[in-house]
């Protein structure tokens, strides 16, 4: 009679809790692109490792007008407090370095594929190709895509990593200090 008891007990206090805590909704890639679309402006820290060198960011996207500042730079130090700034519709990038100012066409090789003039949430979605298939990994979701571009989603559809092939050459960056405005 005891054991029927506190398996009474247990199953109540199990409904009781379901009832109690909100539902967490599962993590979609369709959840993660309705995110990115929805939101103008939105500013974050990342961390790139590629072809192009070893950084640290600071990214403001602000409908459509972009502030990186480079905080850190393993593989050249020099560009270390490099700022760029798109203003929406210009044909430029501007770079104010610590010995000068840099204009750049949007055209132009260092500017070309990089997140610079275009946000990098809508970068990395023209990136991928396909359905990804997806799997659970602590906190979220990993989706990987048909030629192997990877992407991490935390439970609050916020990409917290991306990885790819870039020719030959692994490229990843985390991110992290998301802030959607």
């Amino acid at each position: 009679m005891n054991t029927l008891r506190k398996l009474w007990l247990t199953v109540l206090c199990a409904a009781v809790l379901t009832a109690v805590l909100p539902a967490q909704a599962d993590v979609t890639w369709d959840s993660v692109k309705n995110k990115i679309k929805s939101n103008k402006n939105y500013n974050l820290t990342y961390d790139y490792n590629g072809p192009s060198g070893i950084f640290t960011f600071d990214y403001d996207y602000n409908d459509g007008s972009i502030k990186t500042e480079i905080k850190n730079s393993k593989s050249d130090p020099t560009r270390k407090g490099t700022v760029i700034i798109y203003k929406k519709g210009a044909k430029q990038v501007i770079a104010s370095t610590g010995s000068g100012t840099i204009a750049r066409n949007l055209d132009h090789k260092d500017v070309v594929g990089r997140p610079f003039h275009v946000s990098i949430w809508e970068m990395i979605l023209g990136q991928v190709g396909g359905t990804p298939k997806a799997y659970d990994f602590k906190g979220g979701k990993k989706f990987v895509f048909p030629g192997g571009y990877t992407i991490w989603a935390d439970k609050d559809s916020n990409i917290v990593k991306t990885e790819r092939k870039d020719g030959t050459t692994p490229e990843t960056r985390e991110f992290s200090n998301i802030q959607w405005n």
